[in-house]
């Protein structure tokens, strides 16, 4: 089992730099990944400030949540949902990393199902490697 973070998945749909490796990662590992539920907020999100921003057209992004979603339901990633006890650890953790609390909820979830977690932020595997050392960069996968 593995945690992936939002990092991963907007880099897959964005098509930004190592997208390929993204794309890879998560064919690879269809059916081993998890993530809070969260991450179906934070990937929307990304593709309403893309475009917001005019990074990308409003046709560009409906296909892309089009794709995450259909992505999402056909079991590309099991969700877990956010309970009171994990948002309180993921606060704990954030405030202790000083890092921001949505990476500190699939640390956290990392932490609690004792697993690696996969990110393409490396200051936040950075912040997070001494709480974590599991967590990694796509690169750092076998």
């Amino acid at each position: 089992m593995i945690v992936v973070d939002a990092s991963l998945m907007v880099k897959s749909l964005f098509g930004e730099v190592d997208w390929e490796a993204a794309v890879t990662f998560l064919d690879s590992h269809r059916g081993k990944m998890v993530a809070p539920d969260l991450l179906l907020t934070e990937v929307a999100g990304a593709i309403v400030r893309r475009v917001n921003q005019r990074e990308g057209s409003e046709s560009e992004g409906r296909d892309m949540l089009a794709n995450w979603l259909a992505a999402w339901r056909d079991g590309l990633i099991q969700l877990h949902r956010l309970d009171a006890g994990q948002l309180g650890r993921a606060t704990r953790l954030a405030m202790r990393i000083g890092h921001p609390l949505a990476d500190c909820i699939y640390l956290s979830l990392a932490m609690e199902l004792r697993c690696p977690l996969a990110t393409c932020d490396a200051r936040f595997r950075d912040k997070a490697l001494p709480v974590h050392p599991e967590i990694k960069l796509l690169d750092e996968f076998d």
